[in-house]
C-alpha cells in the first residue's frame, strides 16, 4: 500500500513540511510518484513509526 506525504505525516503524527524535508533528502527508500505526488510504502512509515526515539541532548 503507498500512501501520500500527507498520510504519512499524519501516520507520523509530525507536519507535512516536516516529511517532506525527509524525502526532500532522500533518505526514505521506496519512493514513487502518481502524477505530481509523492507515494511512500506504508511498510517504511511502519519503520519510521517503529523506531525508538532519539535522544536529546544539549
Amino acid at each position: 500500500m503507498l500512501l501520500t506525504t500527507g498520510q504519512a505525516a499524519g501516520e507520523l503524527g509530525c507536519a507535512v513540511t516536516t516529511f517532506r524535508r525527509l524525502v526532500h533528502a532522500e533518505v526514505l527508500p521506496g519512493l514513487g510518484s502518481r502524477g505530481n505526488r509523492v507515494m511512500v510504502p506504508w511498510d517504511v512509515v511502519q519503520r519510521l513509526r517503529d523506531r525508538p526515539a532519539a535522544p536529546c541532548t544539549a
